[in-house]
């Protein structure tokens, strides 16, 4: 069928959602992984959610911060935490 041969459009909520959290970036993968509905990419399900996006070359900050955004969990820190008897 033709429609197959034709690469689907990302839609705007997906798009706006990458540009709103700073991944614009990960848009080409996702359309080459036909990952390009808000839809489809919740349905990959909260808990594998970050091994998933993982599979696609992003990297677990921006992974963590769109599962944030999806799903509702918290958003990770923006630097690593220090655990007690690290520095002193």
């Amino acid at each position: 069928r033709f429609d197959l041969l034709v690469p689907r459009m990302m839609e705007d909520a997906l798009s706006d959602l990458l540009a709103g959290l700073g991944l614009s970036r990960y848009a080409p993968i996702f359309e080459e992984e036909a990952i390009t509905e808000v839809a489809l990419l919740k349905s990959i399900g909260s808990t594998t959610f970050v091994s998933s996006m993982a599979e696609l070359s992003m990297d677990e900050y921006a992974a963590e911060a769109l599962r944030a955004k999806l799903f509702g969990a918290e958003a990770p820190r923006s630097a690593p935490s220090v655990r007690p008897g690290l520095l002193g």
